[in-house]
Formats: structure tokens, C-alpha cells, sequence
């Protein structure tokens, strides 16, 4: 179980903007944590780990909905937005960091 939420959080923060690292292109950076992002997200916020993550009382159950929300909001997004510089700049992705940080905010792991 410690693995999964470890896993769940990882997630959530892949859907935050990464710091940017020396000597490495940000856009790059990017690619690489859009690509870990994409399978991630569809394993970790799939209704089956959030049950589990309730179950352990890890996860409240406005915590699971906010999350089902988000990934729905993912699930829709056109493939031609899942790059770097939308990932940025496009204001659904923007939208979507912003549902993740006041999840975090909300404490939502105990």
C-alpha cells in the first residue's frame, strides 16, 4: 500500500510544472515527465487505486472526486496538447495544475 500512495503522489506532482535543472532545456524536461505522466496518471488515478487508497484511509472521498475530475479533465484533452509548450502555456493544463494545488493544499493524505 505505501507503494501506491507513493505512486499517487508521485503522479500529482508530475501534473506540476518541474523546476528547471542546469544545463538541461526545460522543454525537455517536460517531454520526459509528459511522457512518465501519460500512463501514470490512467494507472494511479484509476478508480480501482483510489478505492484501494480510501480503503486504507489514505484518501477522503472528496479527495477521490476531485481526483476522478481531474483525470476525466485529462482524459479529454486533445492529443495535440500533450507536448511541452502546451503543457505550459495551453490554459487547460494550467486549469488542471491548479485543481492539483488545492488538492495538495487540502492536506488530502493523512
Amino acid at each position: 500500500m505505501e507503494q501506491l500512495i507513493i505512486s499517487f503522489i508521485d503522479t500529482l506532482n508530475l501534473l506540476l510544472l518541474p523546476a528547471k535543472e542546469f544545463n538541461v532545456p526545460y522543454l525537455s524536461t517536460i517531454q520526459i515527465q509528459l511522457e512518465e505522466l501519460e500512463g501514470d496518471y490512467y494507472t494511479f488515478f484509476h478508480e480501482n487505486s483510489l478505492k484501494k487508497l480510501h480503503e486504507e484511509d489514505c484518501l477522503s472521498l472528496e479527495v477521490i472526486r476531485k481526483i476522478e475530475k481531474v483525470k476525466g479533465i485529462i482524459d479529454d484533452f486533445d492529443k495535440s496538447i500533450w507536448n511541452p509548450k502546451d503543457f505550459v502555456d495551453n490554459n487547460k493544463w494550467k486549469s488542471v495544475r491548479k485543481d492539483i494545488v488545492e488538492i495538495l493544499k487540502e492536506e488530502m493524505i493523512k
